[in-house]
């Protein structure tokens, strides 16, 4: 009796490890890798308005216009003759009730049949309103170093062909311009 109690107690024991041995055979680790996109929910500087610039004369830029509150878009009548301008004003508006903010531009992709040296492109940030001494522009005017709360600046967008097309496109006829601002709450 003593030796089937233990050859069950054996068994029991040999049982367990097998099952032991079988589950990390049959089983697997995971993992959770990702990436978290962040930001500021308190920033609240935003795009307001687009347009397309009515001082310019032979303005090549078609259309401007607000896609959401921090995209906008400009597309272009068709540029082959060095000199043709595309210009277009976007309003930021700092909407934050009591903090400045500061802008500036932080890089800028092109994508598409040509290259960065058929074109010179501009940004220009101007007061919205000249008695708004409050809002500092830095003196080449390329970034807003304060704005206040509850102020705008307009955002001037220049793309002009630095020399006419002569070169063969293979059936590709538009440029992807993408221009990275970024706002940052000061103060």
């Amino acid at each position: 009796m003593k030796k089937r109690k233990i050859a069950i107690a054996a068994f029991l024991l040999c049982a367990c490890m097998l099952i032991g041995v079988g589950f990390a055979a049959i089983s697997r680790e995971l993992y959770v890798v990702g990436t978290v996109n962040v930001s500021n929910s308190s920033l609240d500087v935003f795009f307001v308005d687009a347009d397309t610039d009515a001082d310019t004369t032979d303005n090549f830029c078609t259309e401007a216009k607000l896609v959401d509150q921090t995209h906008v878009r400009m597309t272009t009548d068709v540029m082959n003759t060095k000199g043709q301008k595309a210009v277009a004003v976007f309003v930021i508006e700092n909407q934050m009730p009591d903090k400045a903010a500061s802008i500036e531009h932080k890089a800028h992709t092109m994508a598409g049949g040509l290259n960065s040296s058929y074109f010179r492109i501009t940004r220009e940030f101007i007061r919205v309103d000249e008695a708004h001494t409050d809002v500092i522009i830095d003196t080449e005017n390329s970034r807003v170093d304060t704005l206040p709360a509850g102020r705008s600046v307009i955002l001037k967008i220049t793309i002009e062909l630095d020399q006419s097309i002569t070169a063969d496109l293979s059936g590709t006829s538009q440029l992807e311009l993408t221009g990275e601002f970024l706002a940052t709450s000061i103060g």
